[in-house]
């Protein structure tokens, strides 16, 4: 990710088309979220976990297999916990590294996981859901202790879920881009502001394909 320089009339068309699809996309994740928060919620909890098992030396064979509620496909995972947690249609949940066994998961039937991040220690975990009929406008997210599965905190106010392919996540916050386009970090259990970078004037976030010149004290991966 970096920044691109500006002429001035391309800083104001790029101005007044963001303040219209800020209007747009603000009412959209507005509505995305309400689909998501009162969708029911189908939860375990475990008691205290062990340590998690070594890592292998070799893979010569397998040593266990999990099957998923309603052979959903297992579509991501991180280590974390006693083991690792991992994501699939609709949930997450947590498996014991040794035995393969199920120790909790929280599924949100009829919505879609978006993604699961792992803090730098794997003792917590924070997980993003989606409306099944509008992913990638926004999500909902939801910080588990990995251990027991108990939930942290929930955040119904999106303002900084515009980006999950980009969160960053540390041991007490998460960092992604705003809905104005600003980089911010979130404390894991309030889901309040810690801070916000914004680039210099005459700046703009570089998607994916774009090649031109970037403002040399901003370019940042």
């Amino acid at each position: 990710m970096g920044f691109a320089r500006l002429g001035a009339a391309d800083l104001r068309a790029r101005r007044a088309g963001a303040a219209v699809g800020l209007v747009a996309g603000g009412a959209a994740l507005a509505l995305v979220l309400q689909l998501v928060t009162t969708l029911s919620v189908d939860a375990t909890t475990a008691g205290p976990s062990d340590e998690q098992a070594a890592v292998p030396s070799d893979f010569s064979r397998i040593g266990w297999t999990w099957e998923t509620p309603g052979g959903q496909a297992v579509v991501g995972g991180v280590r974390a916990g006693a083991g690792v947690v991992v994501r699939f249609g609709d949930g997450i949940a947590a498996l014991d590294s040794a035995t393969g066994a199920e120790r909790w998961h929280y599924r949100r039937p009829g919505a879609t996981s978006g993604e699961v991040f792992a803090s730098p220690d794997g003792s917590t975990v924070l997980a993003t859901f989606e409306s099944s009929g509008a992913a990638g406008i926004g999500a909902l997210p939801v910080v588990v202790d990995p251990h027991s599965g108990e939930v942290r905190a929930e955040y119904p106010q999106g303002e900084y879920v515009v980006s999950q392919d980009r969160l960053v996540m540390t041991s007490h916050s998460f960092l992604t881009l705003t809905s104005e386009g600003e980089v911010a970090a979130f404390d894991l259990d309030s889901g309040r502001r810690s801070w916000t970078f914004s680039a210099p004037k005459r700046c703009h976030r570089l998607e994916g394909g774009e090649n031109r010149p970037t403002c040399p004290w901003t370019t940042w991966s």
